[in-house]
C-alpha cells in the first residue's frame, strides 16, 4: 500500500521536474573571449638594461 502510494506520488510529480529552467540558467552568455584571455600568455617584458 505505502509502496504504490509512492509510486502514485512519484508519477504525479514527475511533470513538475520536466519544466524549463529558471532563475540564473536562462542567463547564459558566451564566454569565448573570456576563455581567450585566461589562456593566453602574460606580455613579456625585455630584460632591464644596467
Amino acid at each position: 500500500m505505502v509502496r504504490s502510494s509512492l509510486l502514485l506520488i512519484a508519477l504525479l510529480a514527475a511533470p513538475a521536474f520536466a519544466q524549463e529552467p529558471t532563475g540564473c540558467a536562462t542567463l547564459k552568455w558566451p564566454l569565448d573571449k573570456e576563455r581567450a584571455l585566461l589562456v593566453k600568455p602574460a606580455r613579456s617584458f625585455p630584460p632591464a638594461k644596467a
